[in-house]
Formats: structure tokens, C-alpha cells, sequence
């Protein structure tokens, strides 16, 4: 008897099911016991999404990059929790670090990359900083639909979501979701199914090094903008268009224009731009302190070696340090890249903060004007208010830009500050 109730029990539940499943009569689809419209299904489908994206939250401290000036040495930083902007300073001695943990190239932390960054020196400059491997990024995105609307992004089969706030850019300028054309290229970043940045990357070529030897451990300077450190036979991606490239290092370098077509790569061998050597730099050095006093009496050093600088000092093409004290006054501390054939720094100690620098390139006759101030010093804890609004993201970084630097070199053959937003 007992077994009988289990039997129709059994035979009550099968019968269901088949109801269930000859219920379909074309207008959704069935799944399980539950029925659902398509545009019912789309909305479960964003909820769902939805749910995730709140979900996915970074476990540490993670930014995204707004912008990375690598001619003053600074990074303009999203914290991607509160949304505040953040300024950090780094310098020659920062270990950057691809998301293995690899050390990599500086100009690899690209806006909208996401990172973290390490613990800061006795100057306020971070010592470390590593592409973060707790999100996704697709590279070379050709395949893609955006609905603003619904906050729909599409890749190729799969649908993600954004936010009306989510950051898209395009070379140095930030530009808005729809500014993104069908036959742009892409590099998306998100997590899980939420898109976090999108940077339009038409227009890129790269720049393959080659015969690097020589080179490493100095500095390639690609137009007035980017400068990595050579660290090997590495590759660059930048915008199309013309470059002058410049290397330098034991007394041998020089300069060569470059046209970096798009999608292209363009061998850059070192060997034909070391020339004949040893070069030298003559320069020329005016030291003062910014509140103009002719009394103050200036020591000066050259690579540990003490020299007079009131007369030009040759140079071999390369890295060199140099250092200027005098009491009262904060030490100034710099590496020079010594490049061309002759130009001129101009050194002001400063009694409160870092030393300010006009560097005369005497080839081109340019003056740039390089003022180390309140970033070298701070605590890189500079926060100003998040805003969905592009024009006030774009005024934040104008402002950060043009605040003092803390440029940890300075390069003899063009200007080192650029307006990265033209």
C-alpha cells in the first residue's frame, strides 16, 4: 500500500512536468517550470548583470589611470571605490610590473588601465606599481555594439553593462561612450559582466627596438611626451604619426625621425642612432635660489664629483647626476640626460619645497620651465571630488597638470612639459 501512494505520487509529479513542457506555444521559451517572454528575458538578464556588477568589488587598494605624464614623472589616478582623484609622483627608481609581476615598461600603464600602487619613499614618490590581474581586458576589439540606452556593450556574442560614468578615451582626450565610432578599435576593461574603462586605440603603431645593448639602462625619448628605460629588445605601441626617437647613454646617441604608421610595426634599430663616439654635451649651468638671494653660496656636483659652475661643463652623451646645496635650502637632486650639443639649466633652490628648472635647448632655442613643488613633497593624498561630468574630469586633470613636478630627470633636447590636452 505504502509503495502504491509512492507509485501515483511519482506518476502525479511526471505528469506535471510533461503539462509543463507541452505548454509552449511559441510566444517565450521554457525553462524549468518558469516561463518567460524575451522581454522579460532581457530585463532578468540586465538584473542579473546588474547584481553581478555590485558584486564585484576589488578585494585592495586599486586605481584607474586618468592620465600618466611620463615627462613629469606623474600619474593622475582614479580610486576606483570612492571615485576620487588622486595625483602620485613616481620616478627612474619605481618598479613597474606588468599583472605576472614581470617588470615592464613605464608607457604600458596606459589610461584606463587599472592598478595598484606600493608604499611611497621620504619624497612622497611611489615605489612600485603593477597592472592589476583582478580585471579582464580585451585588446584590438573590432566587434562590438553599444546600446546607451540600456547601458548594453556588446563584444562579439556577449553582452556587458556600463554605467553613464563609465570612462572612455581616446588618445589624450577623454570623449564620451557615443563619441565611439563603428569602425573604431578598442581596448575594453572590465569585471565580470561590468565594463570599467574603454580606450579608442585607432591609430596606434609600434615601435619594436632593436641592438639595445648599448642603451640599457637609459632612456629612450620618443617626441616630447613619452620616455621609457631600455630595458631589453622591447616594443612600444603609440599613436601614428611622426616622431623624432633620441637615445643616449656612454657618450654615444643621437636623434632620427620616425613615421609610425597605424597597425604597424616599425623596427627602430639602436645601432643606427649610437653615430660616433664619445659625444659631448657642453652645458651650462645658472644656479640662483627663487627668492633671489645673492648671498647664498651654492655647492654644485657633477656624478659625486665637485665642479665650478659658473663655466660650461662638457659632458659625455648619457645619464649624469648632479646635485646643488646650500644652506637654508633644500638639496636639489636630479639625473640629466645629456642628448645634444649644447644647452642650458637653470637650477632655483627653494627654501620650502622642491627646486624649480628652465631647461634652454640651445639647438632649437625652446625654454621650458619644469617647477618641482607641492607634488615632490606631498603625501600624494591630494583628493578632489569625483564628478559623472567629463568637463569637470577634464578641468581636474588641466589643474593637476600644471602644478609644480617633480621631474626626476631632465632631458637637454626638448622641452619636457606637454599639454596633454592640447
Amino acid at each position: 500500500m505504502r509503495y502504491e501512494k509512492k507509485i501515483r505520487r511519482l506518476g502525479i509529479i511526471l505528469l506535471v512536468i510533461l503539462l509543463t513542457g507541452c505548454g509552449n506555444n511559441g510566444k517565450g521559451t521554457v525553462t524549468g517550470t518558469n516561463y518567460y517572454y524575451p522581454e522579460q528575458m532581457e530585463k532578468e538578464t540586465q538584473k542579473e548583470a546588474a547584481t553581478e556588477s555590485v558584486k564585484a568589488e576589488f578585494s585592495t587598494e586599486y586605481y584607474m589611470i586618468i592620465v600618466n605624464n611620463m615627462a613629469n614623472e606623474h600619474m593622475l589616478l582614479k580610486h576606483i571605490s570612492s571615485g576620487k582623484l588622486q595625483s602620485r609622483v613616481y620616478s627612474l627608481t619605481t618598479n613597474f610590473k606588468d599583472k605576472y609581476g614581470n617588470s615592464t615598461s613605464v608607457s604600458s600603464f596606459e589610461p584606463g588601465r587599472i592598478i595598484t600602487v606600493g608604499e611611497e619613499d621620504s619624497k612622497g614618490r611611489i615605489k612600485s606599481a603593477q597592472i592589476s590581474d583582478e580585471v579582464w581586458e580585451y585588446e584590438d576589439v573590432v566587434r562590438f555594439e553599444i546600446n546607451e540606452e540600456r547601458g548594453v556593450f556588446q563584444i562579439a556574442d556577449t553582452k556587458y553593462y556600463f554605467d553613464k560614468d563609465v570612462y572612455v578615451v581616446s588618445g589624450d582626450n577623454i570623449i564620451k561612450i557615443s563619441d565611439i565610432k563603428e569602425e573604431d578599435e578598442l581596448r575594453v576593461i572590465g569585471k565580470n559582466k561590468e565594463i570599467i574603462s574603454v580606450a579608442v586605440t585607432t591609430g596606434q603603431g609600434t615601435i619594436a627596438l632593436k641592438n639595445t645593448e648599448l642603451f640599457e639602462d637609459s632612456f629612450i625619448q620618443i617626441g616630447n611626451k613619452i620616455f621609457a628605460e631600455i630595458t631589453g629588445e622591447m616594443e612600444l605601441e603609440v599613436p601614428e604619426g611622426n616622431y623624432t626617437i633620441t637615445v643616449a647613454n656612454k657618450g654615444y646617441g643621437g636623434s632620427k625621425e620616425y613615421e609610425i604608421e597605424r597597425d604597424r610595426t616599425t623596427i627602430v634599430d639602436l645601432d643606427e642612432l649610437k653615430g660616433d663616439g664619445p659625444k659631448i654635451g657642453v652645458i651650462s649651468f645658472t644656479i640662483g635660489t627663487t627668492d633671489e638671494n645673492e648671498d647664498a653660496e651654492v655647492t654644485f656636483w657633477v656624478d659625486d664629483k665637485e665642479v665650478d659652475y659658473n663655466e660650461p661643463i662638457e659632458l659625455t652623451y648619457g645619464i649624469h647626476s648632479i646635485k646643488a646645496e646650500s644652506f637654508g635650502y633644500e638639496t636639489y637632486s636630479k639625473k640629466l640626460f645629456v642628448n645634444s650639443e649644447s644647452a642650458t639649466i637653470i637650477i632655483a633652490l627653494d627654501m620650502d619645497t622642491s627646486s624649480g628648472v628652465t631647461v634652454r635647448d640651445e639647438e632649437t632655442s625652446k625654454v621650458n620651465t619644469n617647477l618641482a613643488g607641492s607634488l615632490a613633497g606631498s603625501t600624494s593624498n591630494d583628493e578632489s571630488d569625483d564628478s559623472s561630468d567629463n568637463d569637470e574630469l577634464v578641468d581636474a586633470l588641466k589643474e593637476v597638470l600644471s602644478e609644480d613636478s617633480s621631474t626626476d630627470y631632465l632631458s637637454t633636447l626638448t622641452e619636457l612639459l606637454g599639454n596633454i590636452m592640447n
